[in-house]
């Protein structure tokens, strides 16, 4: 059995939670885990990181990307989500990080390509000075 461990964070945008089901499947270069339910009590709520673990039963190798799906929940009104970042700990101890910062609406399902933003003056002094 593998875990990887899971930390979600929702934007601090007004309105930008959700009470609907979210679910997550990762993708390796060798294998994709289940579509999994990431369970919350009280809903996924604007600024808060929430912390999960996706189960497989064998290795993905190489975490490619990941895919999120966003469903309705029961009587609630139609809703969107903000998804800032999705960070994955591999039982390795590599961390991953999958930036999102978008609206996610119900019957979404979008796919997430690990990686880091970094702005372009970061970038040219690296290059300078390299």
């Amino acid at each position: 059995m593998f875990k990887y461990q899971l930390q979600v964070t929702t934007g601090q945008q007004s309105f930008g939670g959700t009470y609907d089901y979210v679910f997550l499947t990762l993708i390796g270069k060798e294998g994709e885990s289940e579509r999994t339910e990431l369970k919350t009590c009280f809903g996924f709520r604007a600024g808060t990181v929430k912390d999960f673990t996706v189960k497989t039963t064998s290795s993905l190798g190489e975490l490619l990307l990941i895919r999120v799906e966003k469903d309705p929940f029961l009587v609630f009104p139609e809703d969107e989500w903000y998804c800032s970042t999705i960070v994955v700990r591999t039982e390795g101890g590599e961390v991953l990080v999958f930036p999102c910062y978008r609206w996610i609406c119900r019957g979404d399902k979008v796919e997430l390509r690990g990686g880091r933003g970094r702005s372009n003056s970061l970038y040219f002094l690296n290059h300078i000075l390299s």
